[in-house]
């Protein structure tokens, strides 16, 4: 199981400072399924940000290629200093109830659309 929230690069280097890029990410769990291994993925998490829904397009793209055995998705949720951290980096994100609500149906259509198999944890 590996987390991949988005497939762009950049975005990962200011939200994910010390994570692999998404690339190694993806080539890490194709080189397990080579090897036989099962594998899934975590969406999360995903961040409302000015065109999430077609990076998550994107990102979906990429998994249907990968076909894991399931993949998992959450939203960016608002507690903590999530949304004050985010700013502080230049990024204006939503987050609440009506968010969680959106992106759900959107991972879960994305998850029929592609035909994989896996879940959107709704935080409400």
């Amino acid at each position: 199981m590996a987390s991949i929230p988005t497939l762009d690069s950049g975005f990962t280097r200011v939200t994910e400072l010390r994570a692999p890029p998404p690339e190694a990410r993806l080539a890490l769990l194709r080189r397990a399924k080579e090897l036989g291994i099962e594998v899934g993925v975590v969406v999360a998490p995903i961040i409302t940000r000015s065109g999430w829904r077609q990076d998550l397009e994107r990102l979906f793209k990429a998994l249907a290629e990968l076909q894991p055995s399931v993949v998992y998705g959450e939203s960016l949720h608002a507690r903590g200093l999530n949304l004050a951290r985010l700013r502080a980096a230049g990024v204006e994100a939503q987050a609440g109830p009506a968010v969680d609500g959106e992106v759900g149906r959107v991972f879960e259509e994305l998850l029929w659309e592609h035909g994989l198999r896996g879940a959107y944890w709704r935080e409400y």
